[in-house]
């Protein structure tokens, strides 16, 4: 007696690089190999699982300003983009394989076909993972994402039981998601993110099951074209349009989406401003022992972050808090600087004024017709 088994998968099927349609595969009969190639491909599953968690980070954005740190991984996706990724495929069975493991989506279905030279085949049974074998009566899918086992064997009329066979294959429905990284402080304001002028945005997207196939990008209302890895240069003070999505091995694909980035060369202006005039004698201010000296700064792109001062030659700069007022009479400096959200630094600002609240000293004389 010869039995063959094989599965059928019922979908344009896409296998290293090549279209296959309607392609059959013989499964080996050996159901070590295959579950060795099941539990590789589980290993990659994970792998891939870690990538995502230890990379994937997200910054909300909102009408209100929120600051993040510069470094080479820092995301400008929002919650609601990471949700949009979890885009499916509608309608469509795929399957792909990279060289060790084997991806379909879930309308994928599986055909499975017998023969026997002698008493011929009496019926064929499969079971999904550990659940109960099943009579097989058509072709089936998959619903729940991530690995199975597919295990099934044929039976003749003599009662002949095949060997079990197993499929393995990884259940993809997900769209990558897909994230834009800077090499700079990133702020984030009314849905513009602000960086330093001459920044540089790179796009990265991770699959945590088939992998990415390609991602695409269109700047300021060009054409989408394939992403390589090159960084994108903001090198203006303008605003820069920038359109992304990717795709996985099986089409899952993101939804498009769009970020705004603006570069931002310019620092803050600051000013210190007394409470009350000051007065000039012969080039020297003069102020009041009750004079407040308030240091103000603007920024009208990135806003201000920090406000810095230095009091009477100080060595270092300390952030400012509250309005400055000298108790002491004698000579006083200010000296003021600030800093941006994405680090630009203003020029330092300095007042240098004598503190009088010494008031004159008058006396009287008498003038009469004495000599």
């Amino acid at each position: 007696m010869k039995k063959i088994v094989t599965i059928t998968l019922m979908s344009t099927l896409t296998v290293a690089g090549a279209l296959y349609a309607q392609e059959k595969y013989v499964i080996p009969a050996e159901a070590e190999k295959a579950q060795v190639a099941a539990e590789e491909g589980l290993s990659g599953v994970e792998a891939a699982e870690k990538a995502v968690s230890s990379t994937s980070t997200t910054t909300t954005r909102s009408t209100e300003t929120t600051t993040t740190e510069a470094t080479t991984t820092e995301t400008v996706t929002t919650e609601e983009e990471v949700a949009a990724a979890e885009q499916t495929t509608q309608g469509e069975g795929v399957m792909y394989n990279d060289g060790k493991m084997n991806y379909a989506n879930s309308f994928t279905k599986f055909k499975l076909e017998a023969a026997d030279s002698l008493s011929n085949v009496a019926y064929i049974e499969y079971r999904i993972d550990n659940s109960p074998f099943q009579t097989y009566l058509e072709p089936f899918n998959i619903a729940a994402e991530g690995l199975h086992n597919i295990v099934y064997r044929s039976v003749d009329h003599a009662g002949n039981y095949e060997a079990e066979n197993v499929f393995p294959v990884i259940i993809d429905n997900t769209a990558p998601v897909v994230s834009l990284v800077t090499n700079e402080k990133t702020e984030v304001r009314d849905g513009v993110s602000m960086v330093p002028q001459q920044s540089e945005v790179r796009i990265q997207a991770i699959d945590r099951l088939s992998g990415v196939k390609k991602i695409e990008y269109s700047l300021n209302g060009a054409g989408y074209k394939d992403y390589t890895g090159e960084a994108i240069a903001v090198s203006a003070e303008e605003q820069y349009v920038l359109k992304y999505k990717a795709m996985d091995n099986l089409g899952n694909q993101t939804e498009e989406r769009t970020l705004l980035v603006e570069g931002d060369g310019t620092a803050p202006v600051v000013a210190i401003r007394p409470s009350q005039k000051t007065v000039n004698v012969d080039g020297k201010e003069y102020a009041r022992r009750d004079t407040v000296f308030v240091v103000e700064a603007a920024d009208k792109k990135s806003g201000v972050k920090n406000i810095f001062v230095k009091i009477d030659g100080e060595e270092n700069f300390s952030v400012y808090s509250s309005p400055i007022n000298f108790s002491e009479e004698g000579e006083h400096t200010i000296e003021s600087k600030a800093v941006d959200s994405v680090g630009n630094e203003s020029e330092t600002v300095k007042v240098t004024f004598v503190t009088d609240d010494n008031p004159p000293k008058s006396v009287i004389q008498a003038i009469t017709n004495e000599k």
